[in-house]
């Protein structure tokens, strides 16, 4: 906050906010997955029994929600952050980025 970039600990090539979309899209899309499967029952019906599934339900559209958000998010983030949309239709960041 004051300005003191020197003391950062080194971020690497993605920064915290480009990591939790990552994890958070990755994590959500194996949850949809796996919840799917359990609903769908067509193919899985015998293997999931009544109460697992509805719990599946639940997941499974806790997690669209969920998902929905952080793509929201990432959204909001390209626009909130200075500089994105320039390095994104142009392909050059600022030498402050790096």
């Amino acid at each position: 906050m004051k300005g003191n970039e020197e003391n950062l600990p080194e971020l690497g090539k993605y920064n915290a906010g480009q990591k939790f979309i990552f994890w958070g899209l990755t994590l959500l899309i194996v949850v949809l997955i796996v919840s799917g499967i359990m609903i769908w029952e067509q193919f899985f019906g015998g293997l999931v029994s009544i109460p697992t599934r509805r719990w599946a339900v639940l997941i499974h559209a806790l997690a669209a929600v969920a998902i929905i958000l952080v793509f929201i998010l990432h959204v909001y983030a390209a626009f909130w952050t200075r500089g994105t949309l320039r390095a994104m239709t142009r392909g050059t960041v600022t030498g402050g980025w790096g």
